[in-house]
């Protein structure tokens, strides 16, 4: 009957509907994360943008890492790390007792210093810190305006969700008069069963009760 006819999937629904609302609320990100903390984190693949700034600063933080490690393995200090507050990142950091015994190497320059420790910047790592700086921008700027393009693309499937709102809308209605004389007392509703075995169909009633 209509039913077979609304609801399967290339009938009133498009074929594709059920994927594409699939991608929405489930492949594209976290809908249940997002609600909590009113923030979009697009999953891998969903947004290429944002996919394209999150790998330029993972890059640039892994060049850092393997600077860092290269800088322990010549100076034979594990206790080296980056010290970063506010502006200042990725200061190097090297505990006195090192300092001591060894001095400060030529292409160290003082940035700050601490209790236990002196903290430096190289040439190279202030390369990196400005280009840190700049993908970070560049990727807060993609965050923004992920939720920009995931709407876009949704917009882009109006043919699929225009006739899947007609459905819902035939759907409420009909539940609704379902509701209505299943529940009337006192008065017998008519409920027509219609069989399609002719070509040219009639109908014809008198008198009938129905919401």
């Amino acid at each position: 009957g209509f039913f077979l006819f609304l609801l399967p999937p290339g009938g009133g629904i498009p074929i594709r509907a059920s994927e594409e609302l699939e991608w929405f609320m489930s492949d594209a990100f976290d809908f249940e994360e997002a609600e909590r903390s009113s923030e979009i984190s697009p999953h891998k693949g969903a947004d290429p943008v944002f996919d394209a700034e999150s790998a330029r600063v993972q890059d640039i933080e892994r060049r850092m890492d393997d600077y860092l490690q290269q800088l322990k393995d010549e100076m034979r200090e594990k206790q080296l790390r980056f010290y970063s507050k506010g502006k200042e990142l990725f200061q190097i950091e090297v505990p006195s007792t090192w300092l001591d015994r060894n001095g400060t190497p030529e292409y160290f320059t003082l940035a700050s210093a601490g209790k236990d420790c002196s903290r430096f910047h190289t040439s190279e790592i202030l390369s990196m810190v400005s280009e840190y700086k700049e993908a970070s921008e560049s990727f807060d700027d993609a965050k923004k305006d992920t939720l920009r393009r995931i709407m876009q693309r949704f917009d882009s499937k109006y043919h699929i969700w225009a006739p899947v709102a007609a459905v819902l809308s035939e759907l409420d209605a009909l539940i609704s008069l379902a509701i209505v004389s299943r529940s009337a007392t006192g008065i017998s509703m008519t409920r027509p069963v219609v069989i399609n075995e002719k070509e040219n169909a009639v109908f014809q009633a008198e008198e009938l009760v129905h919401p």
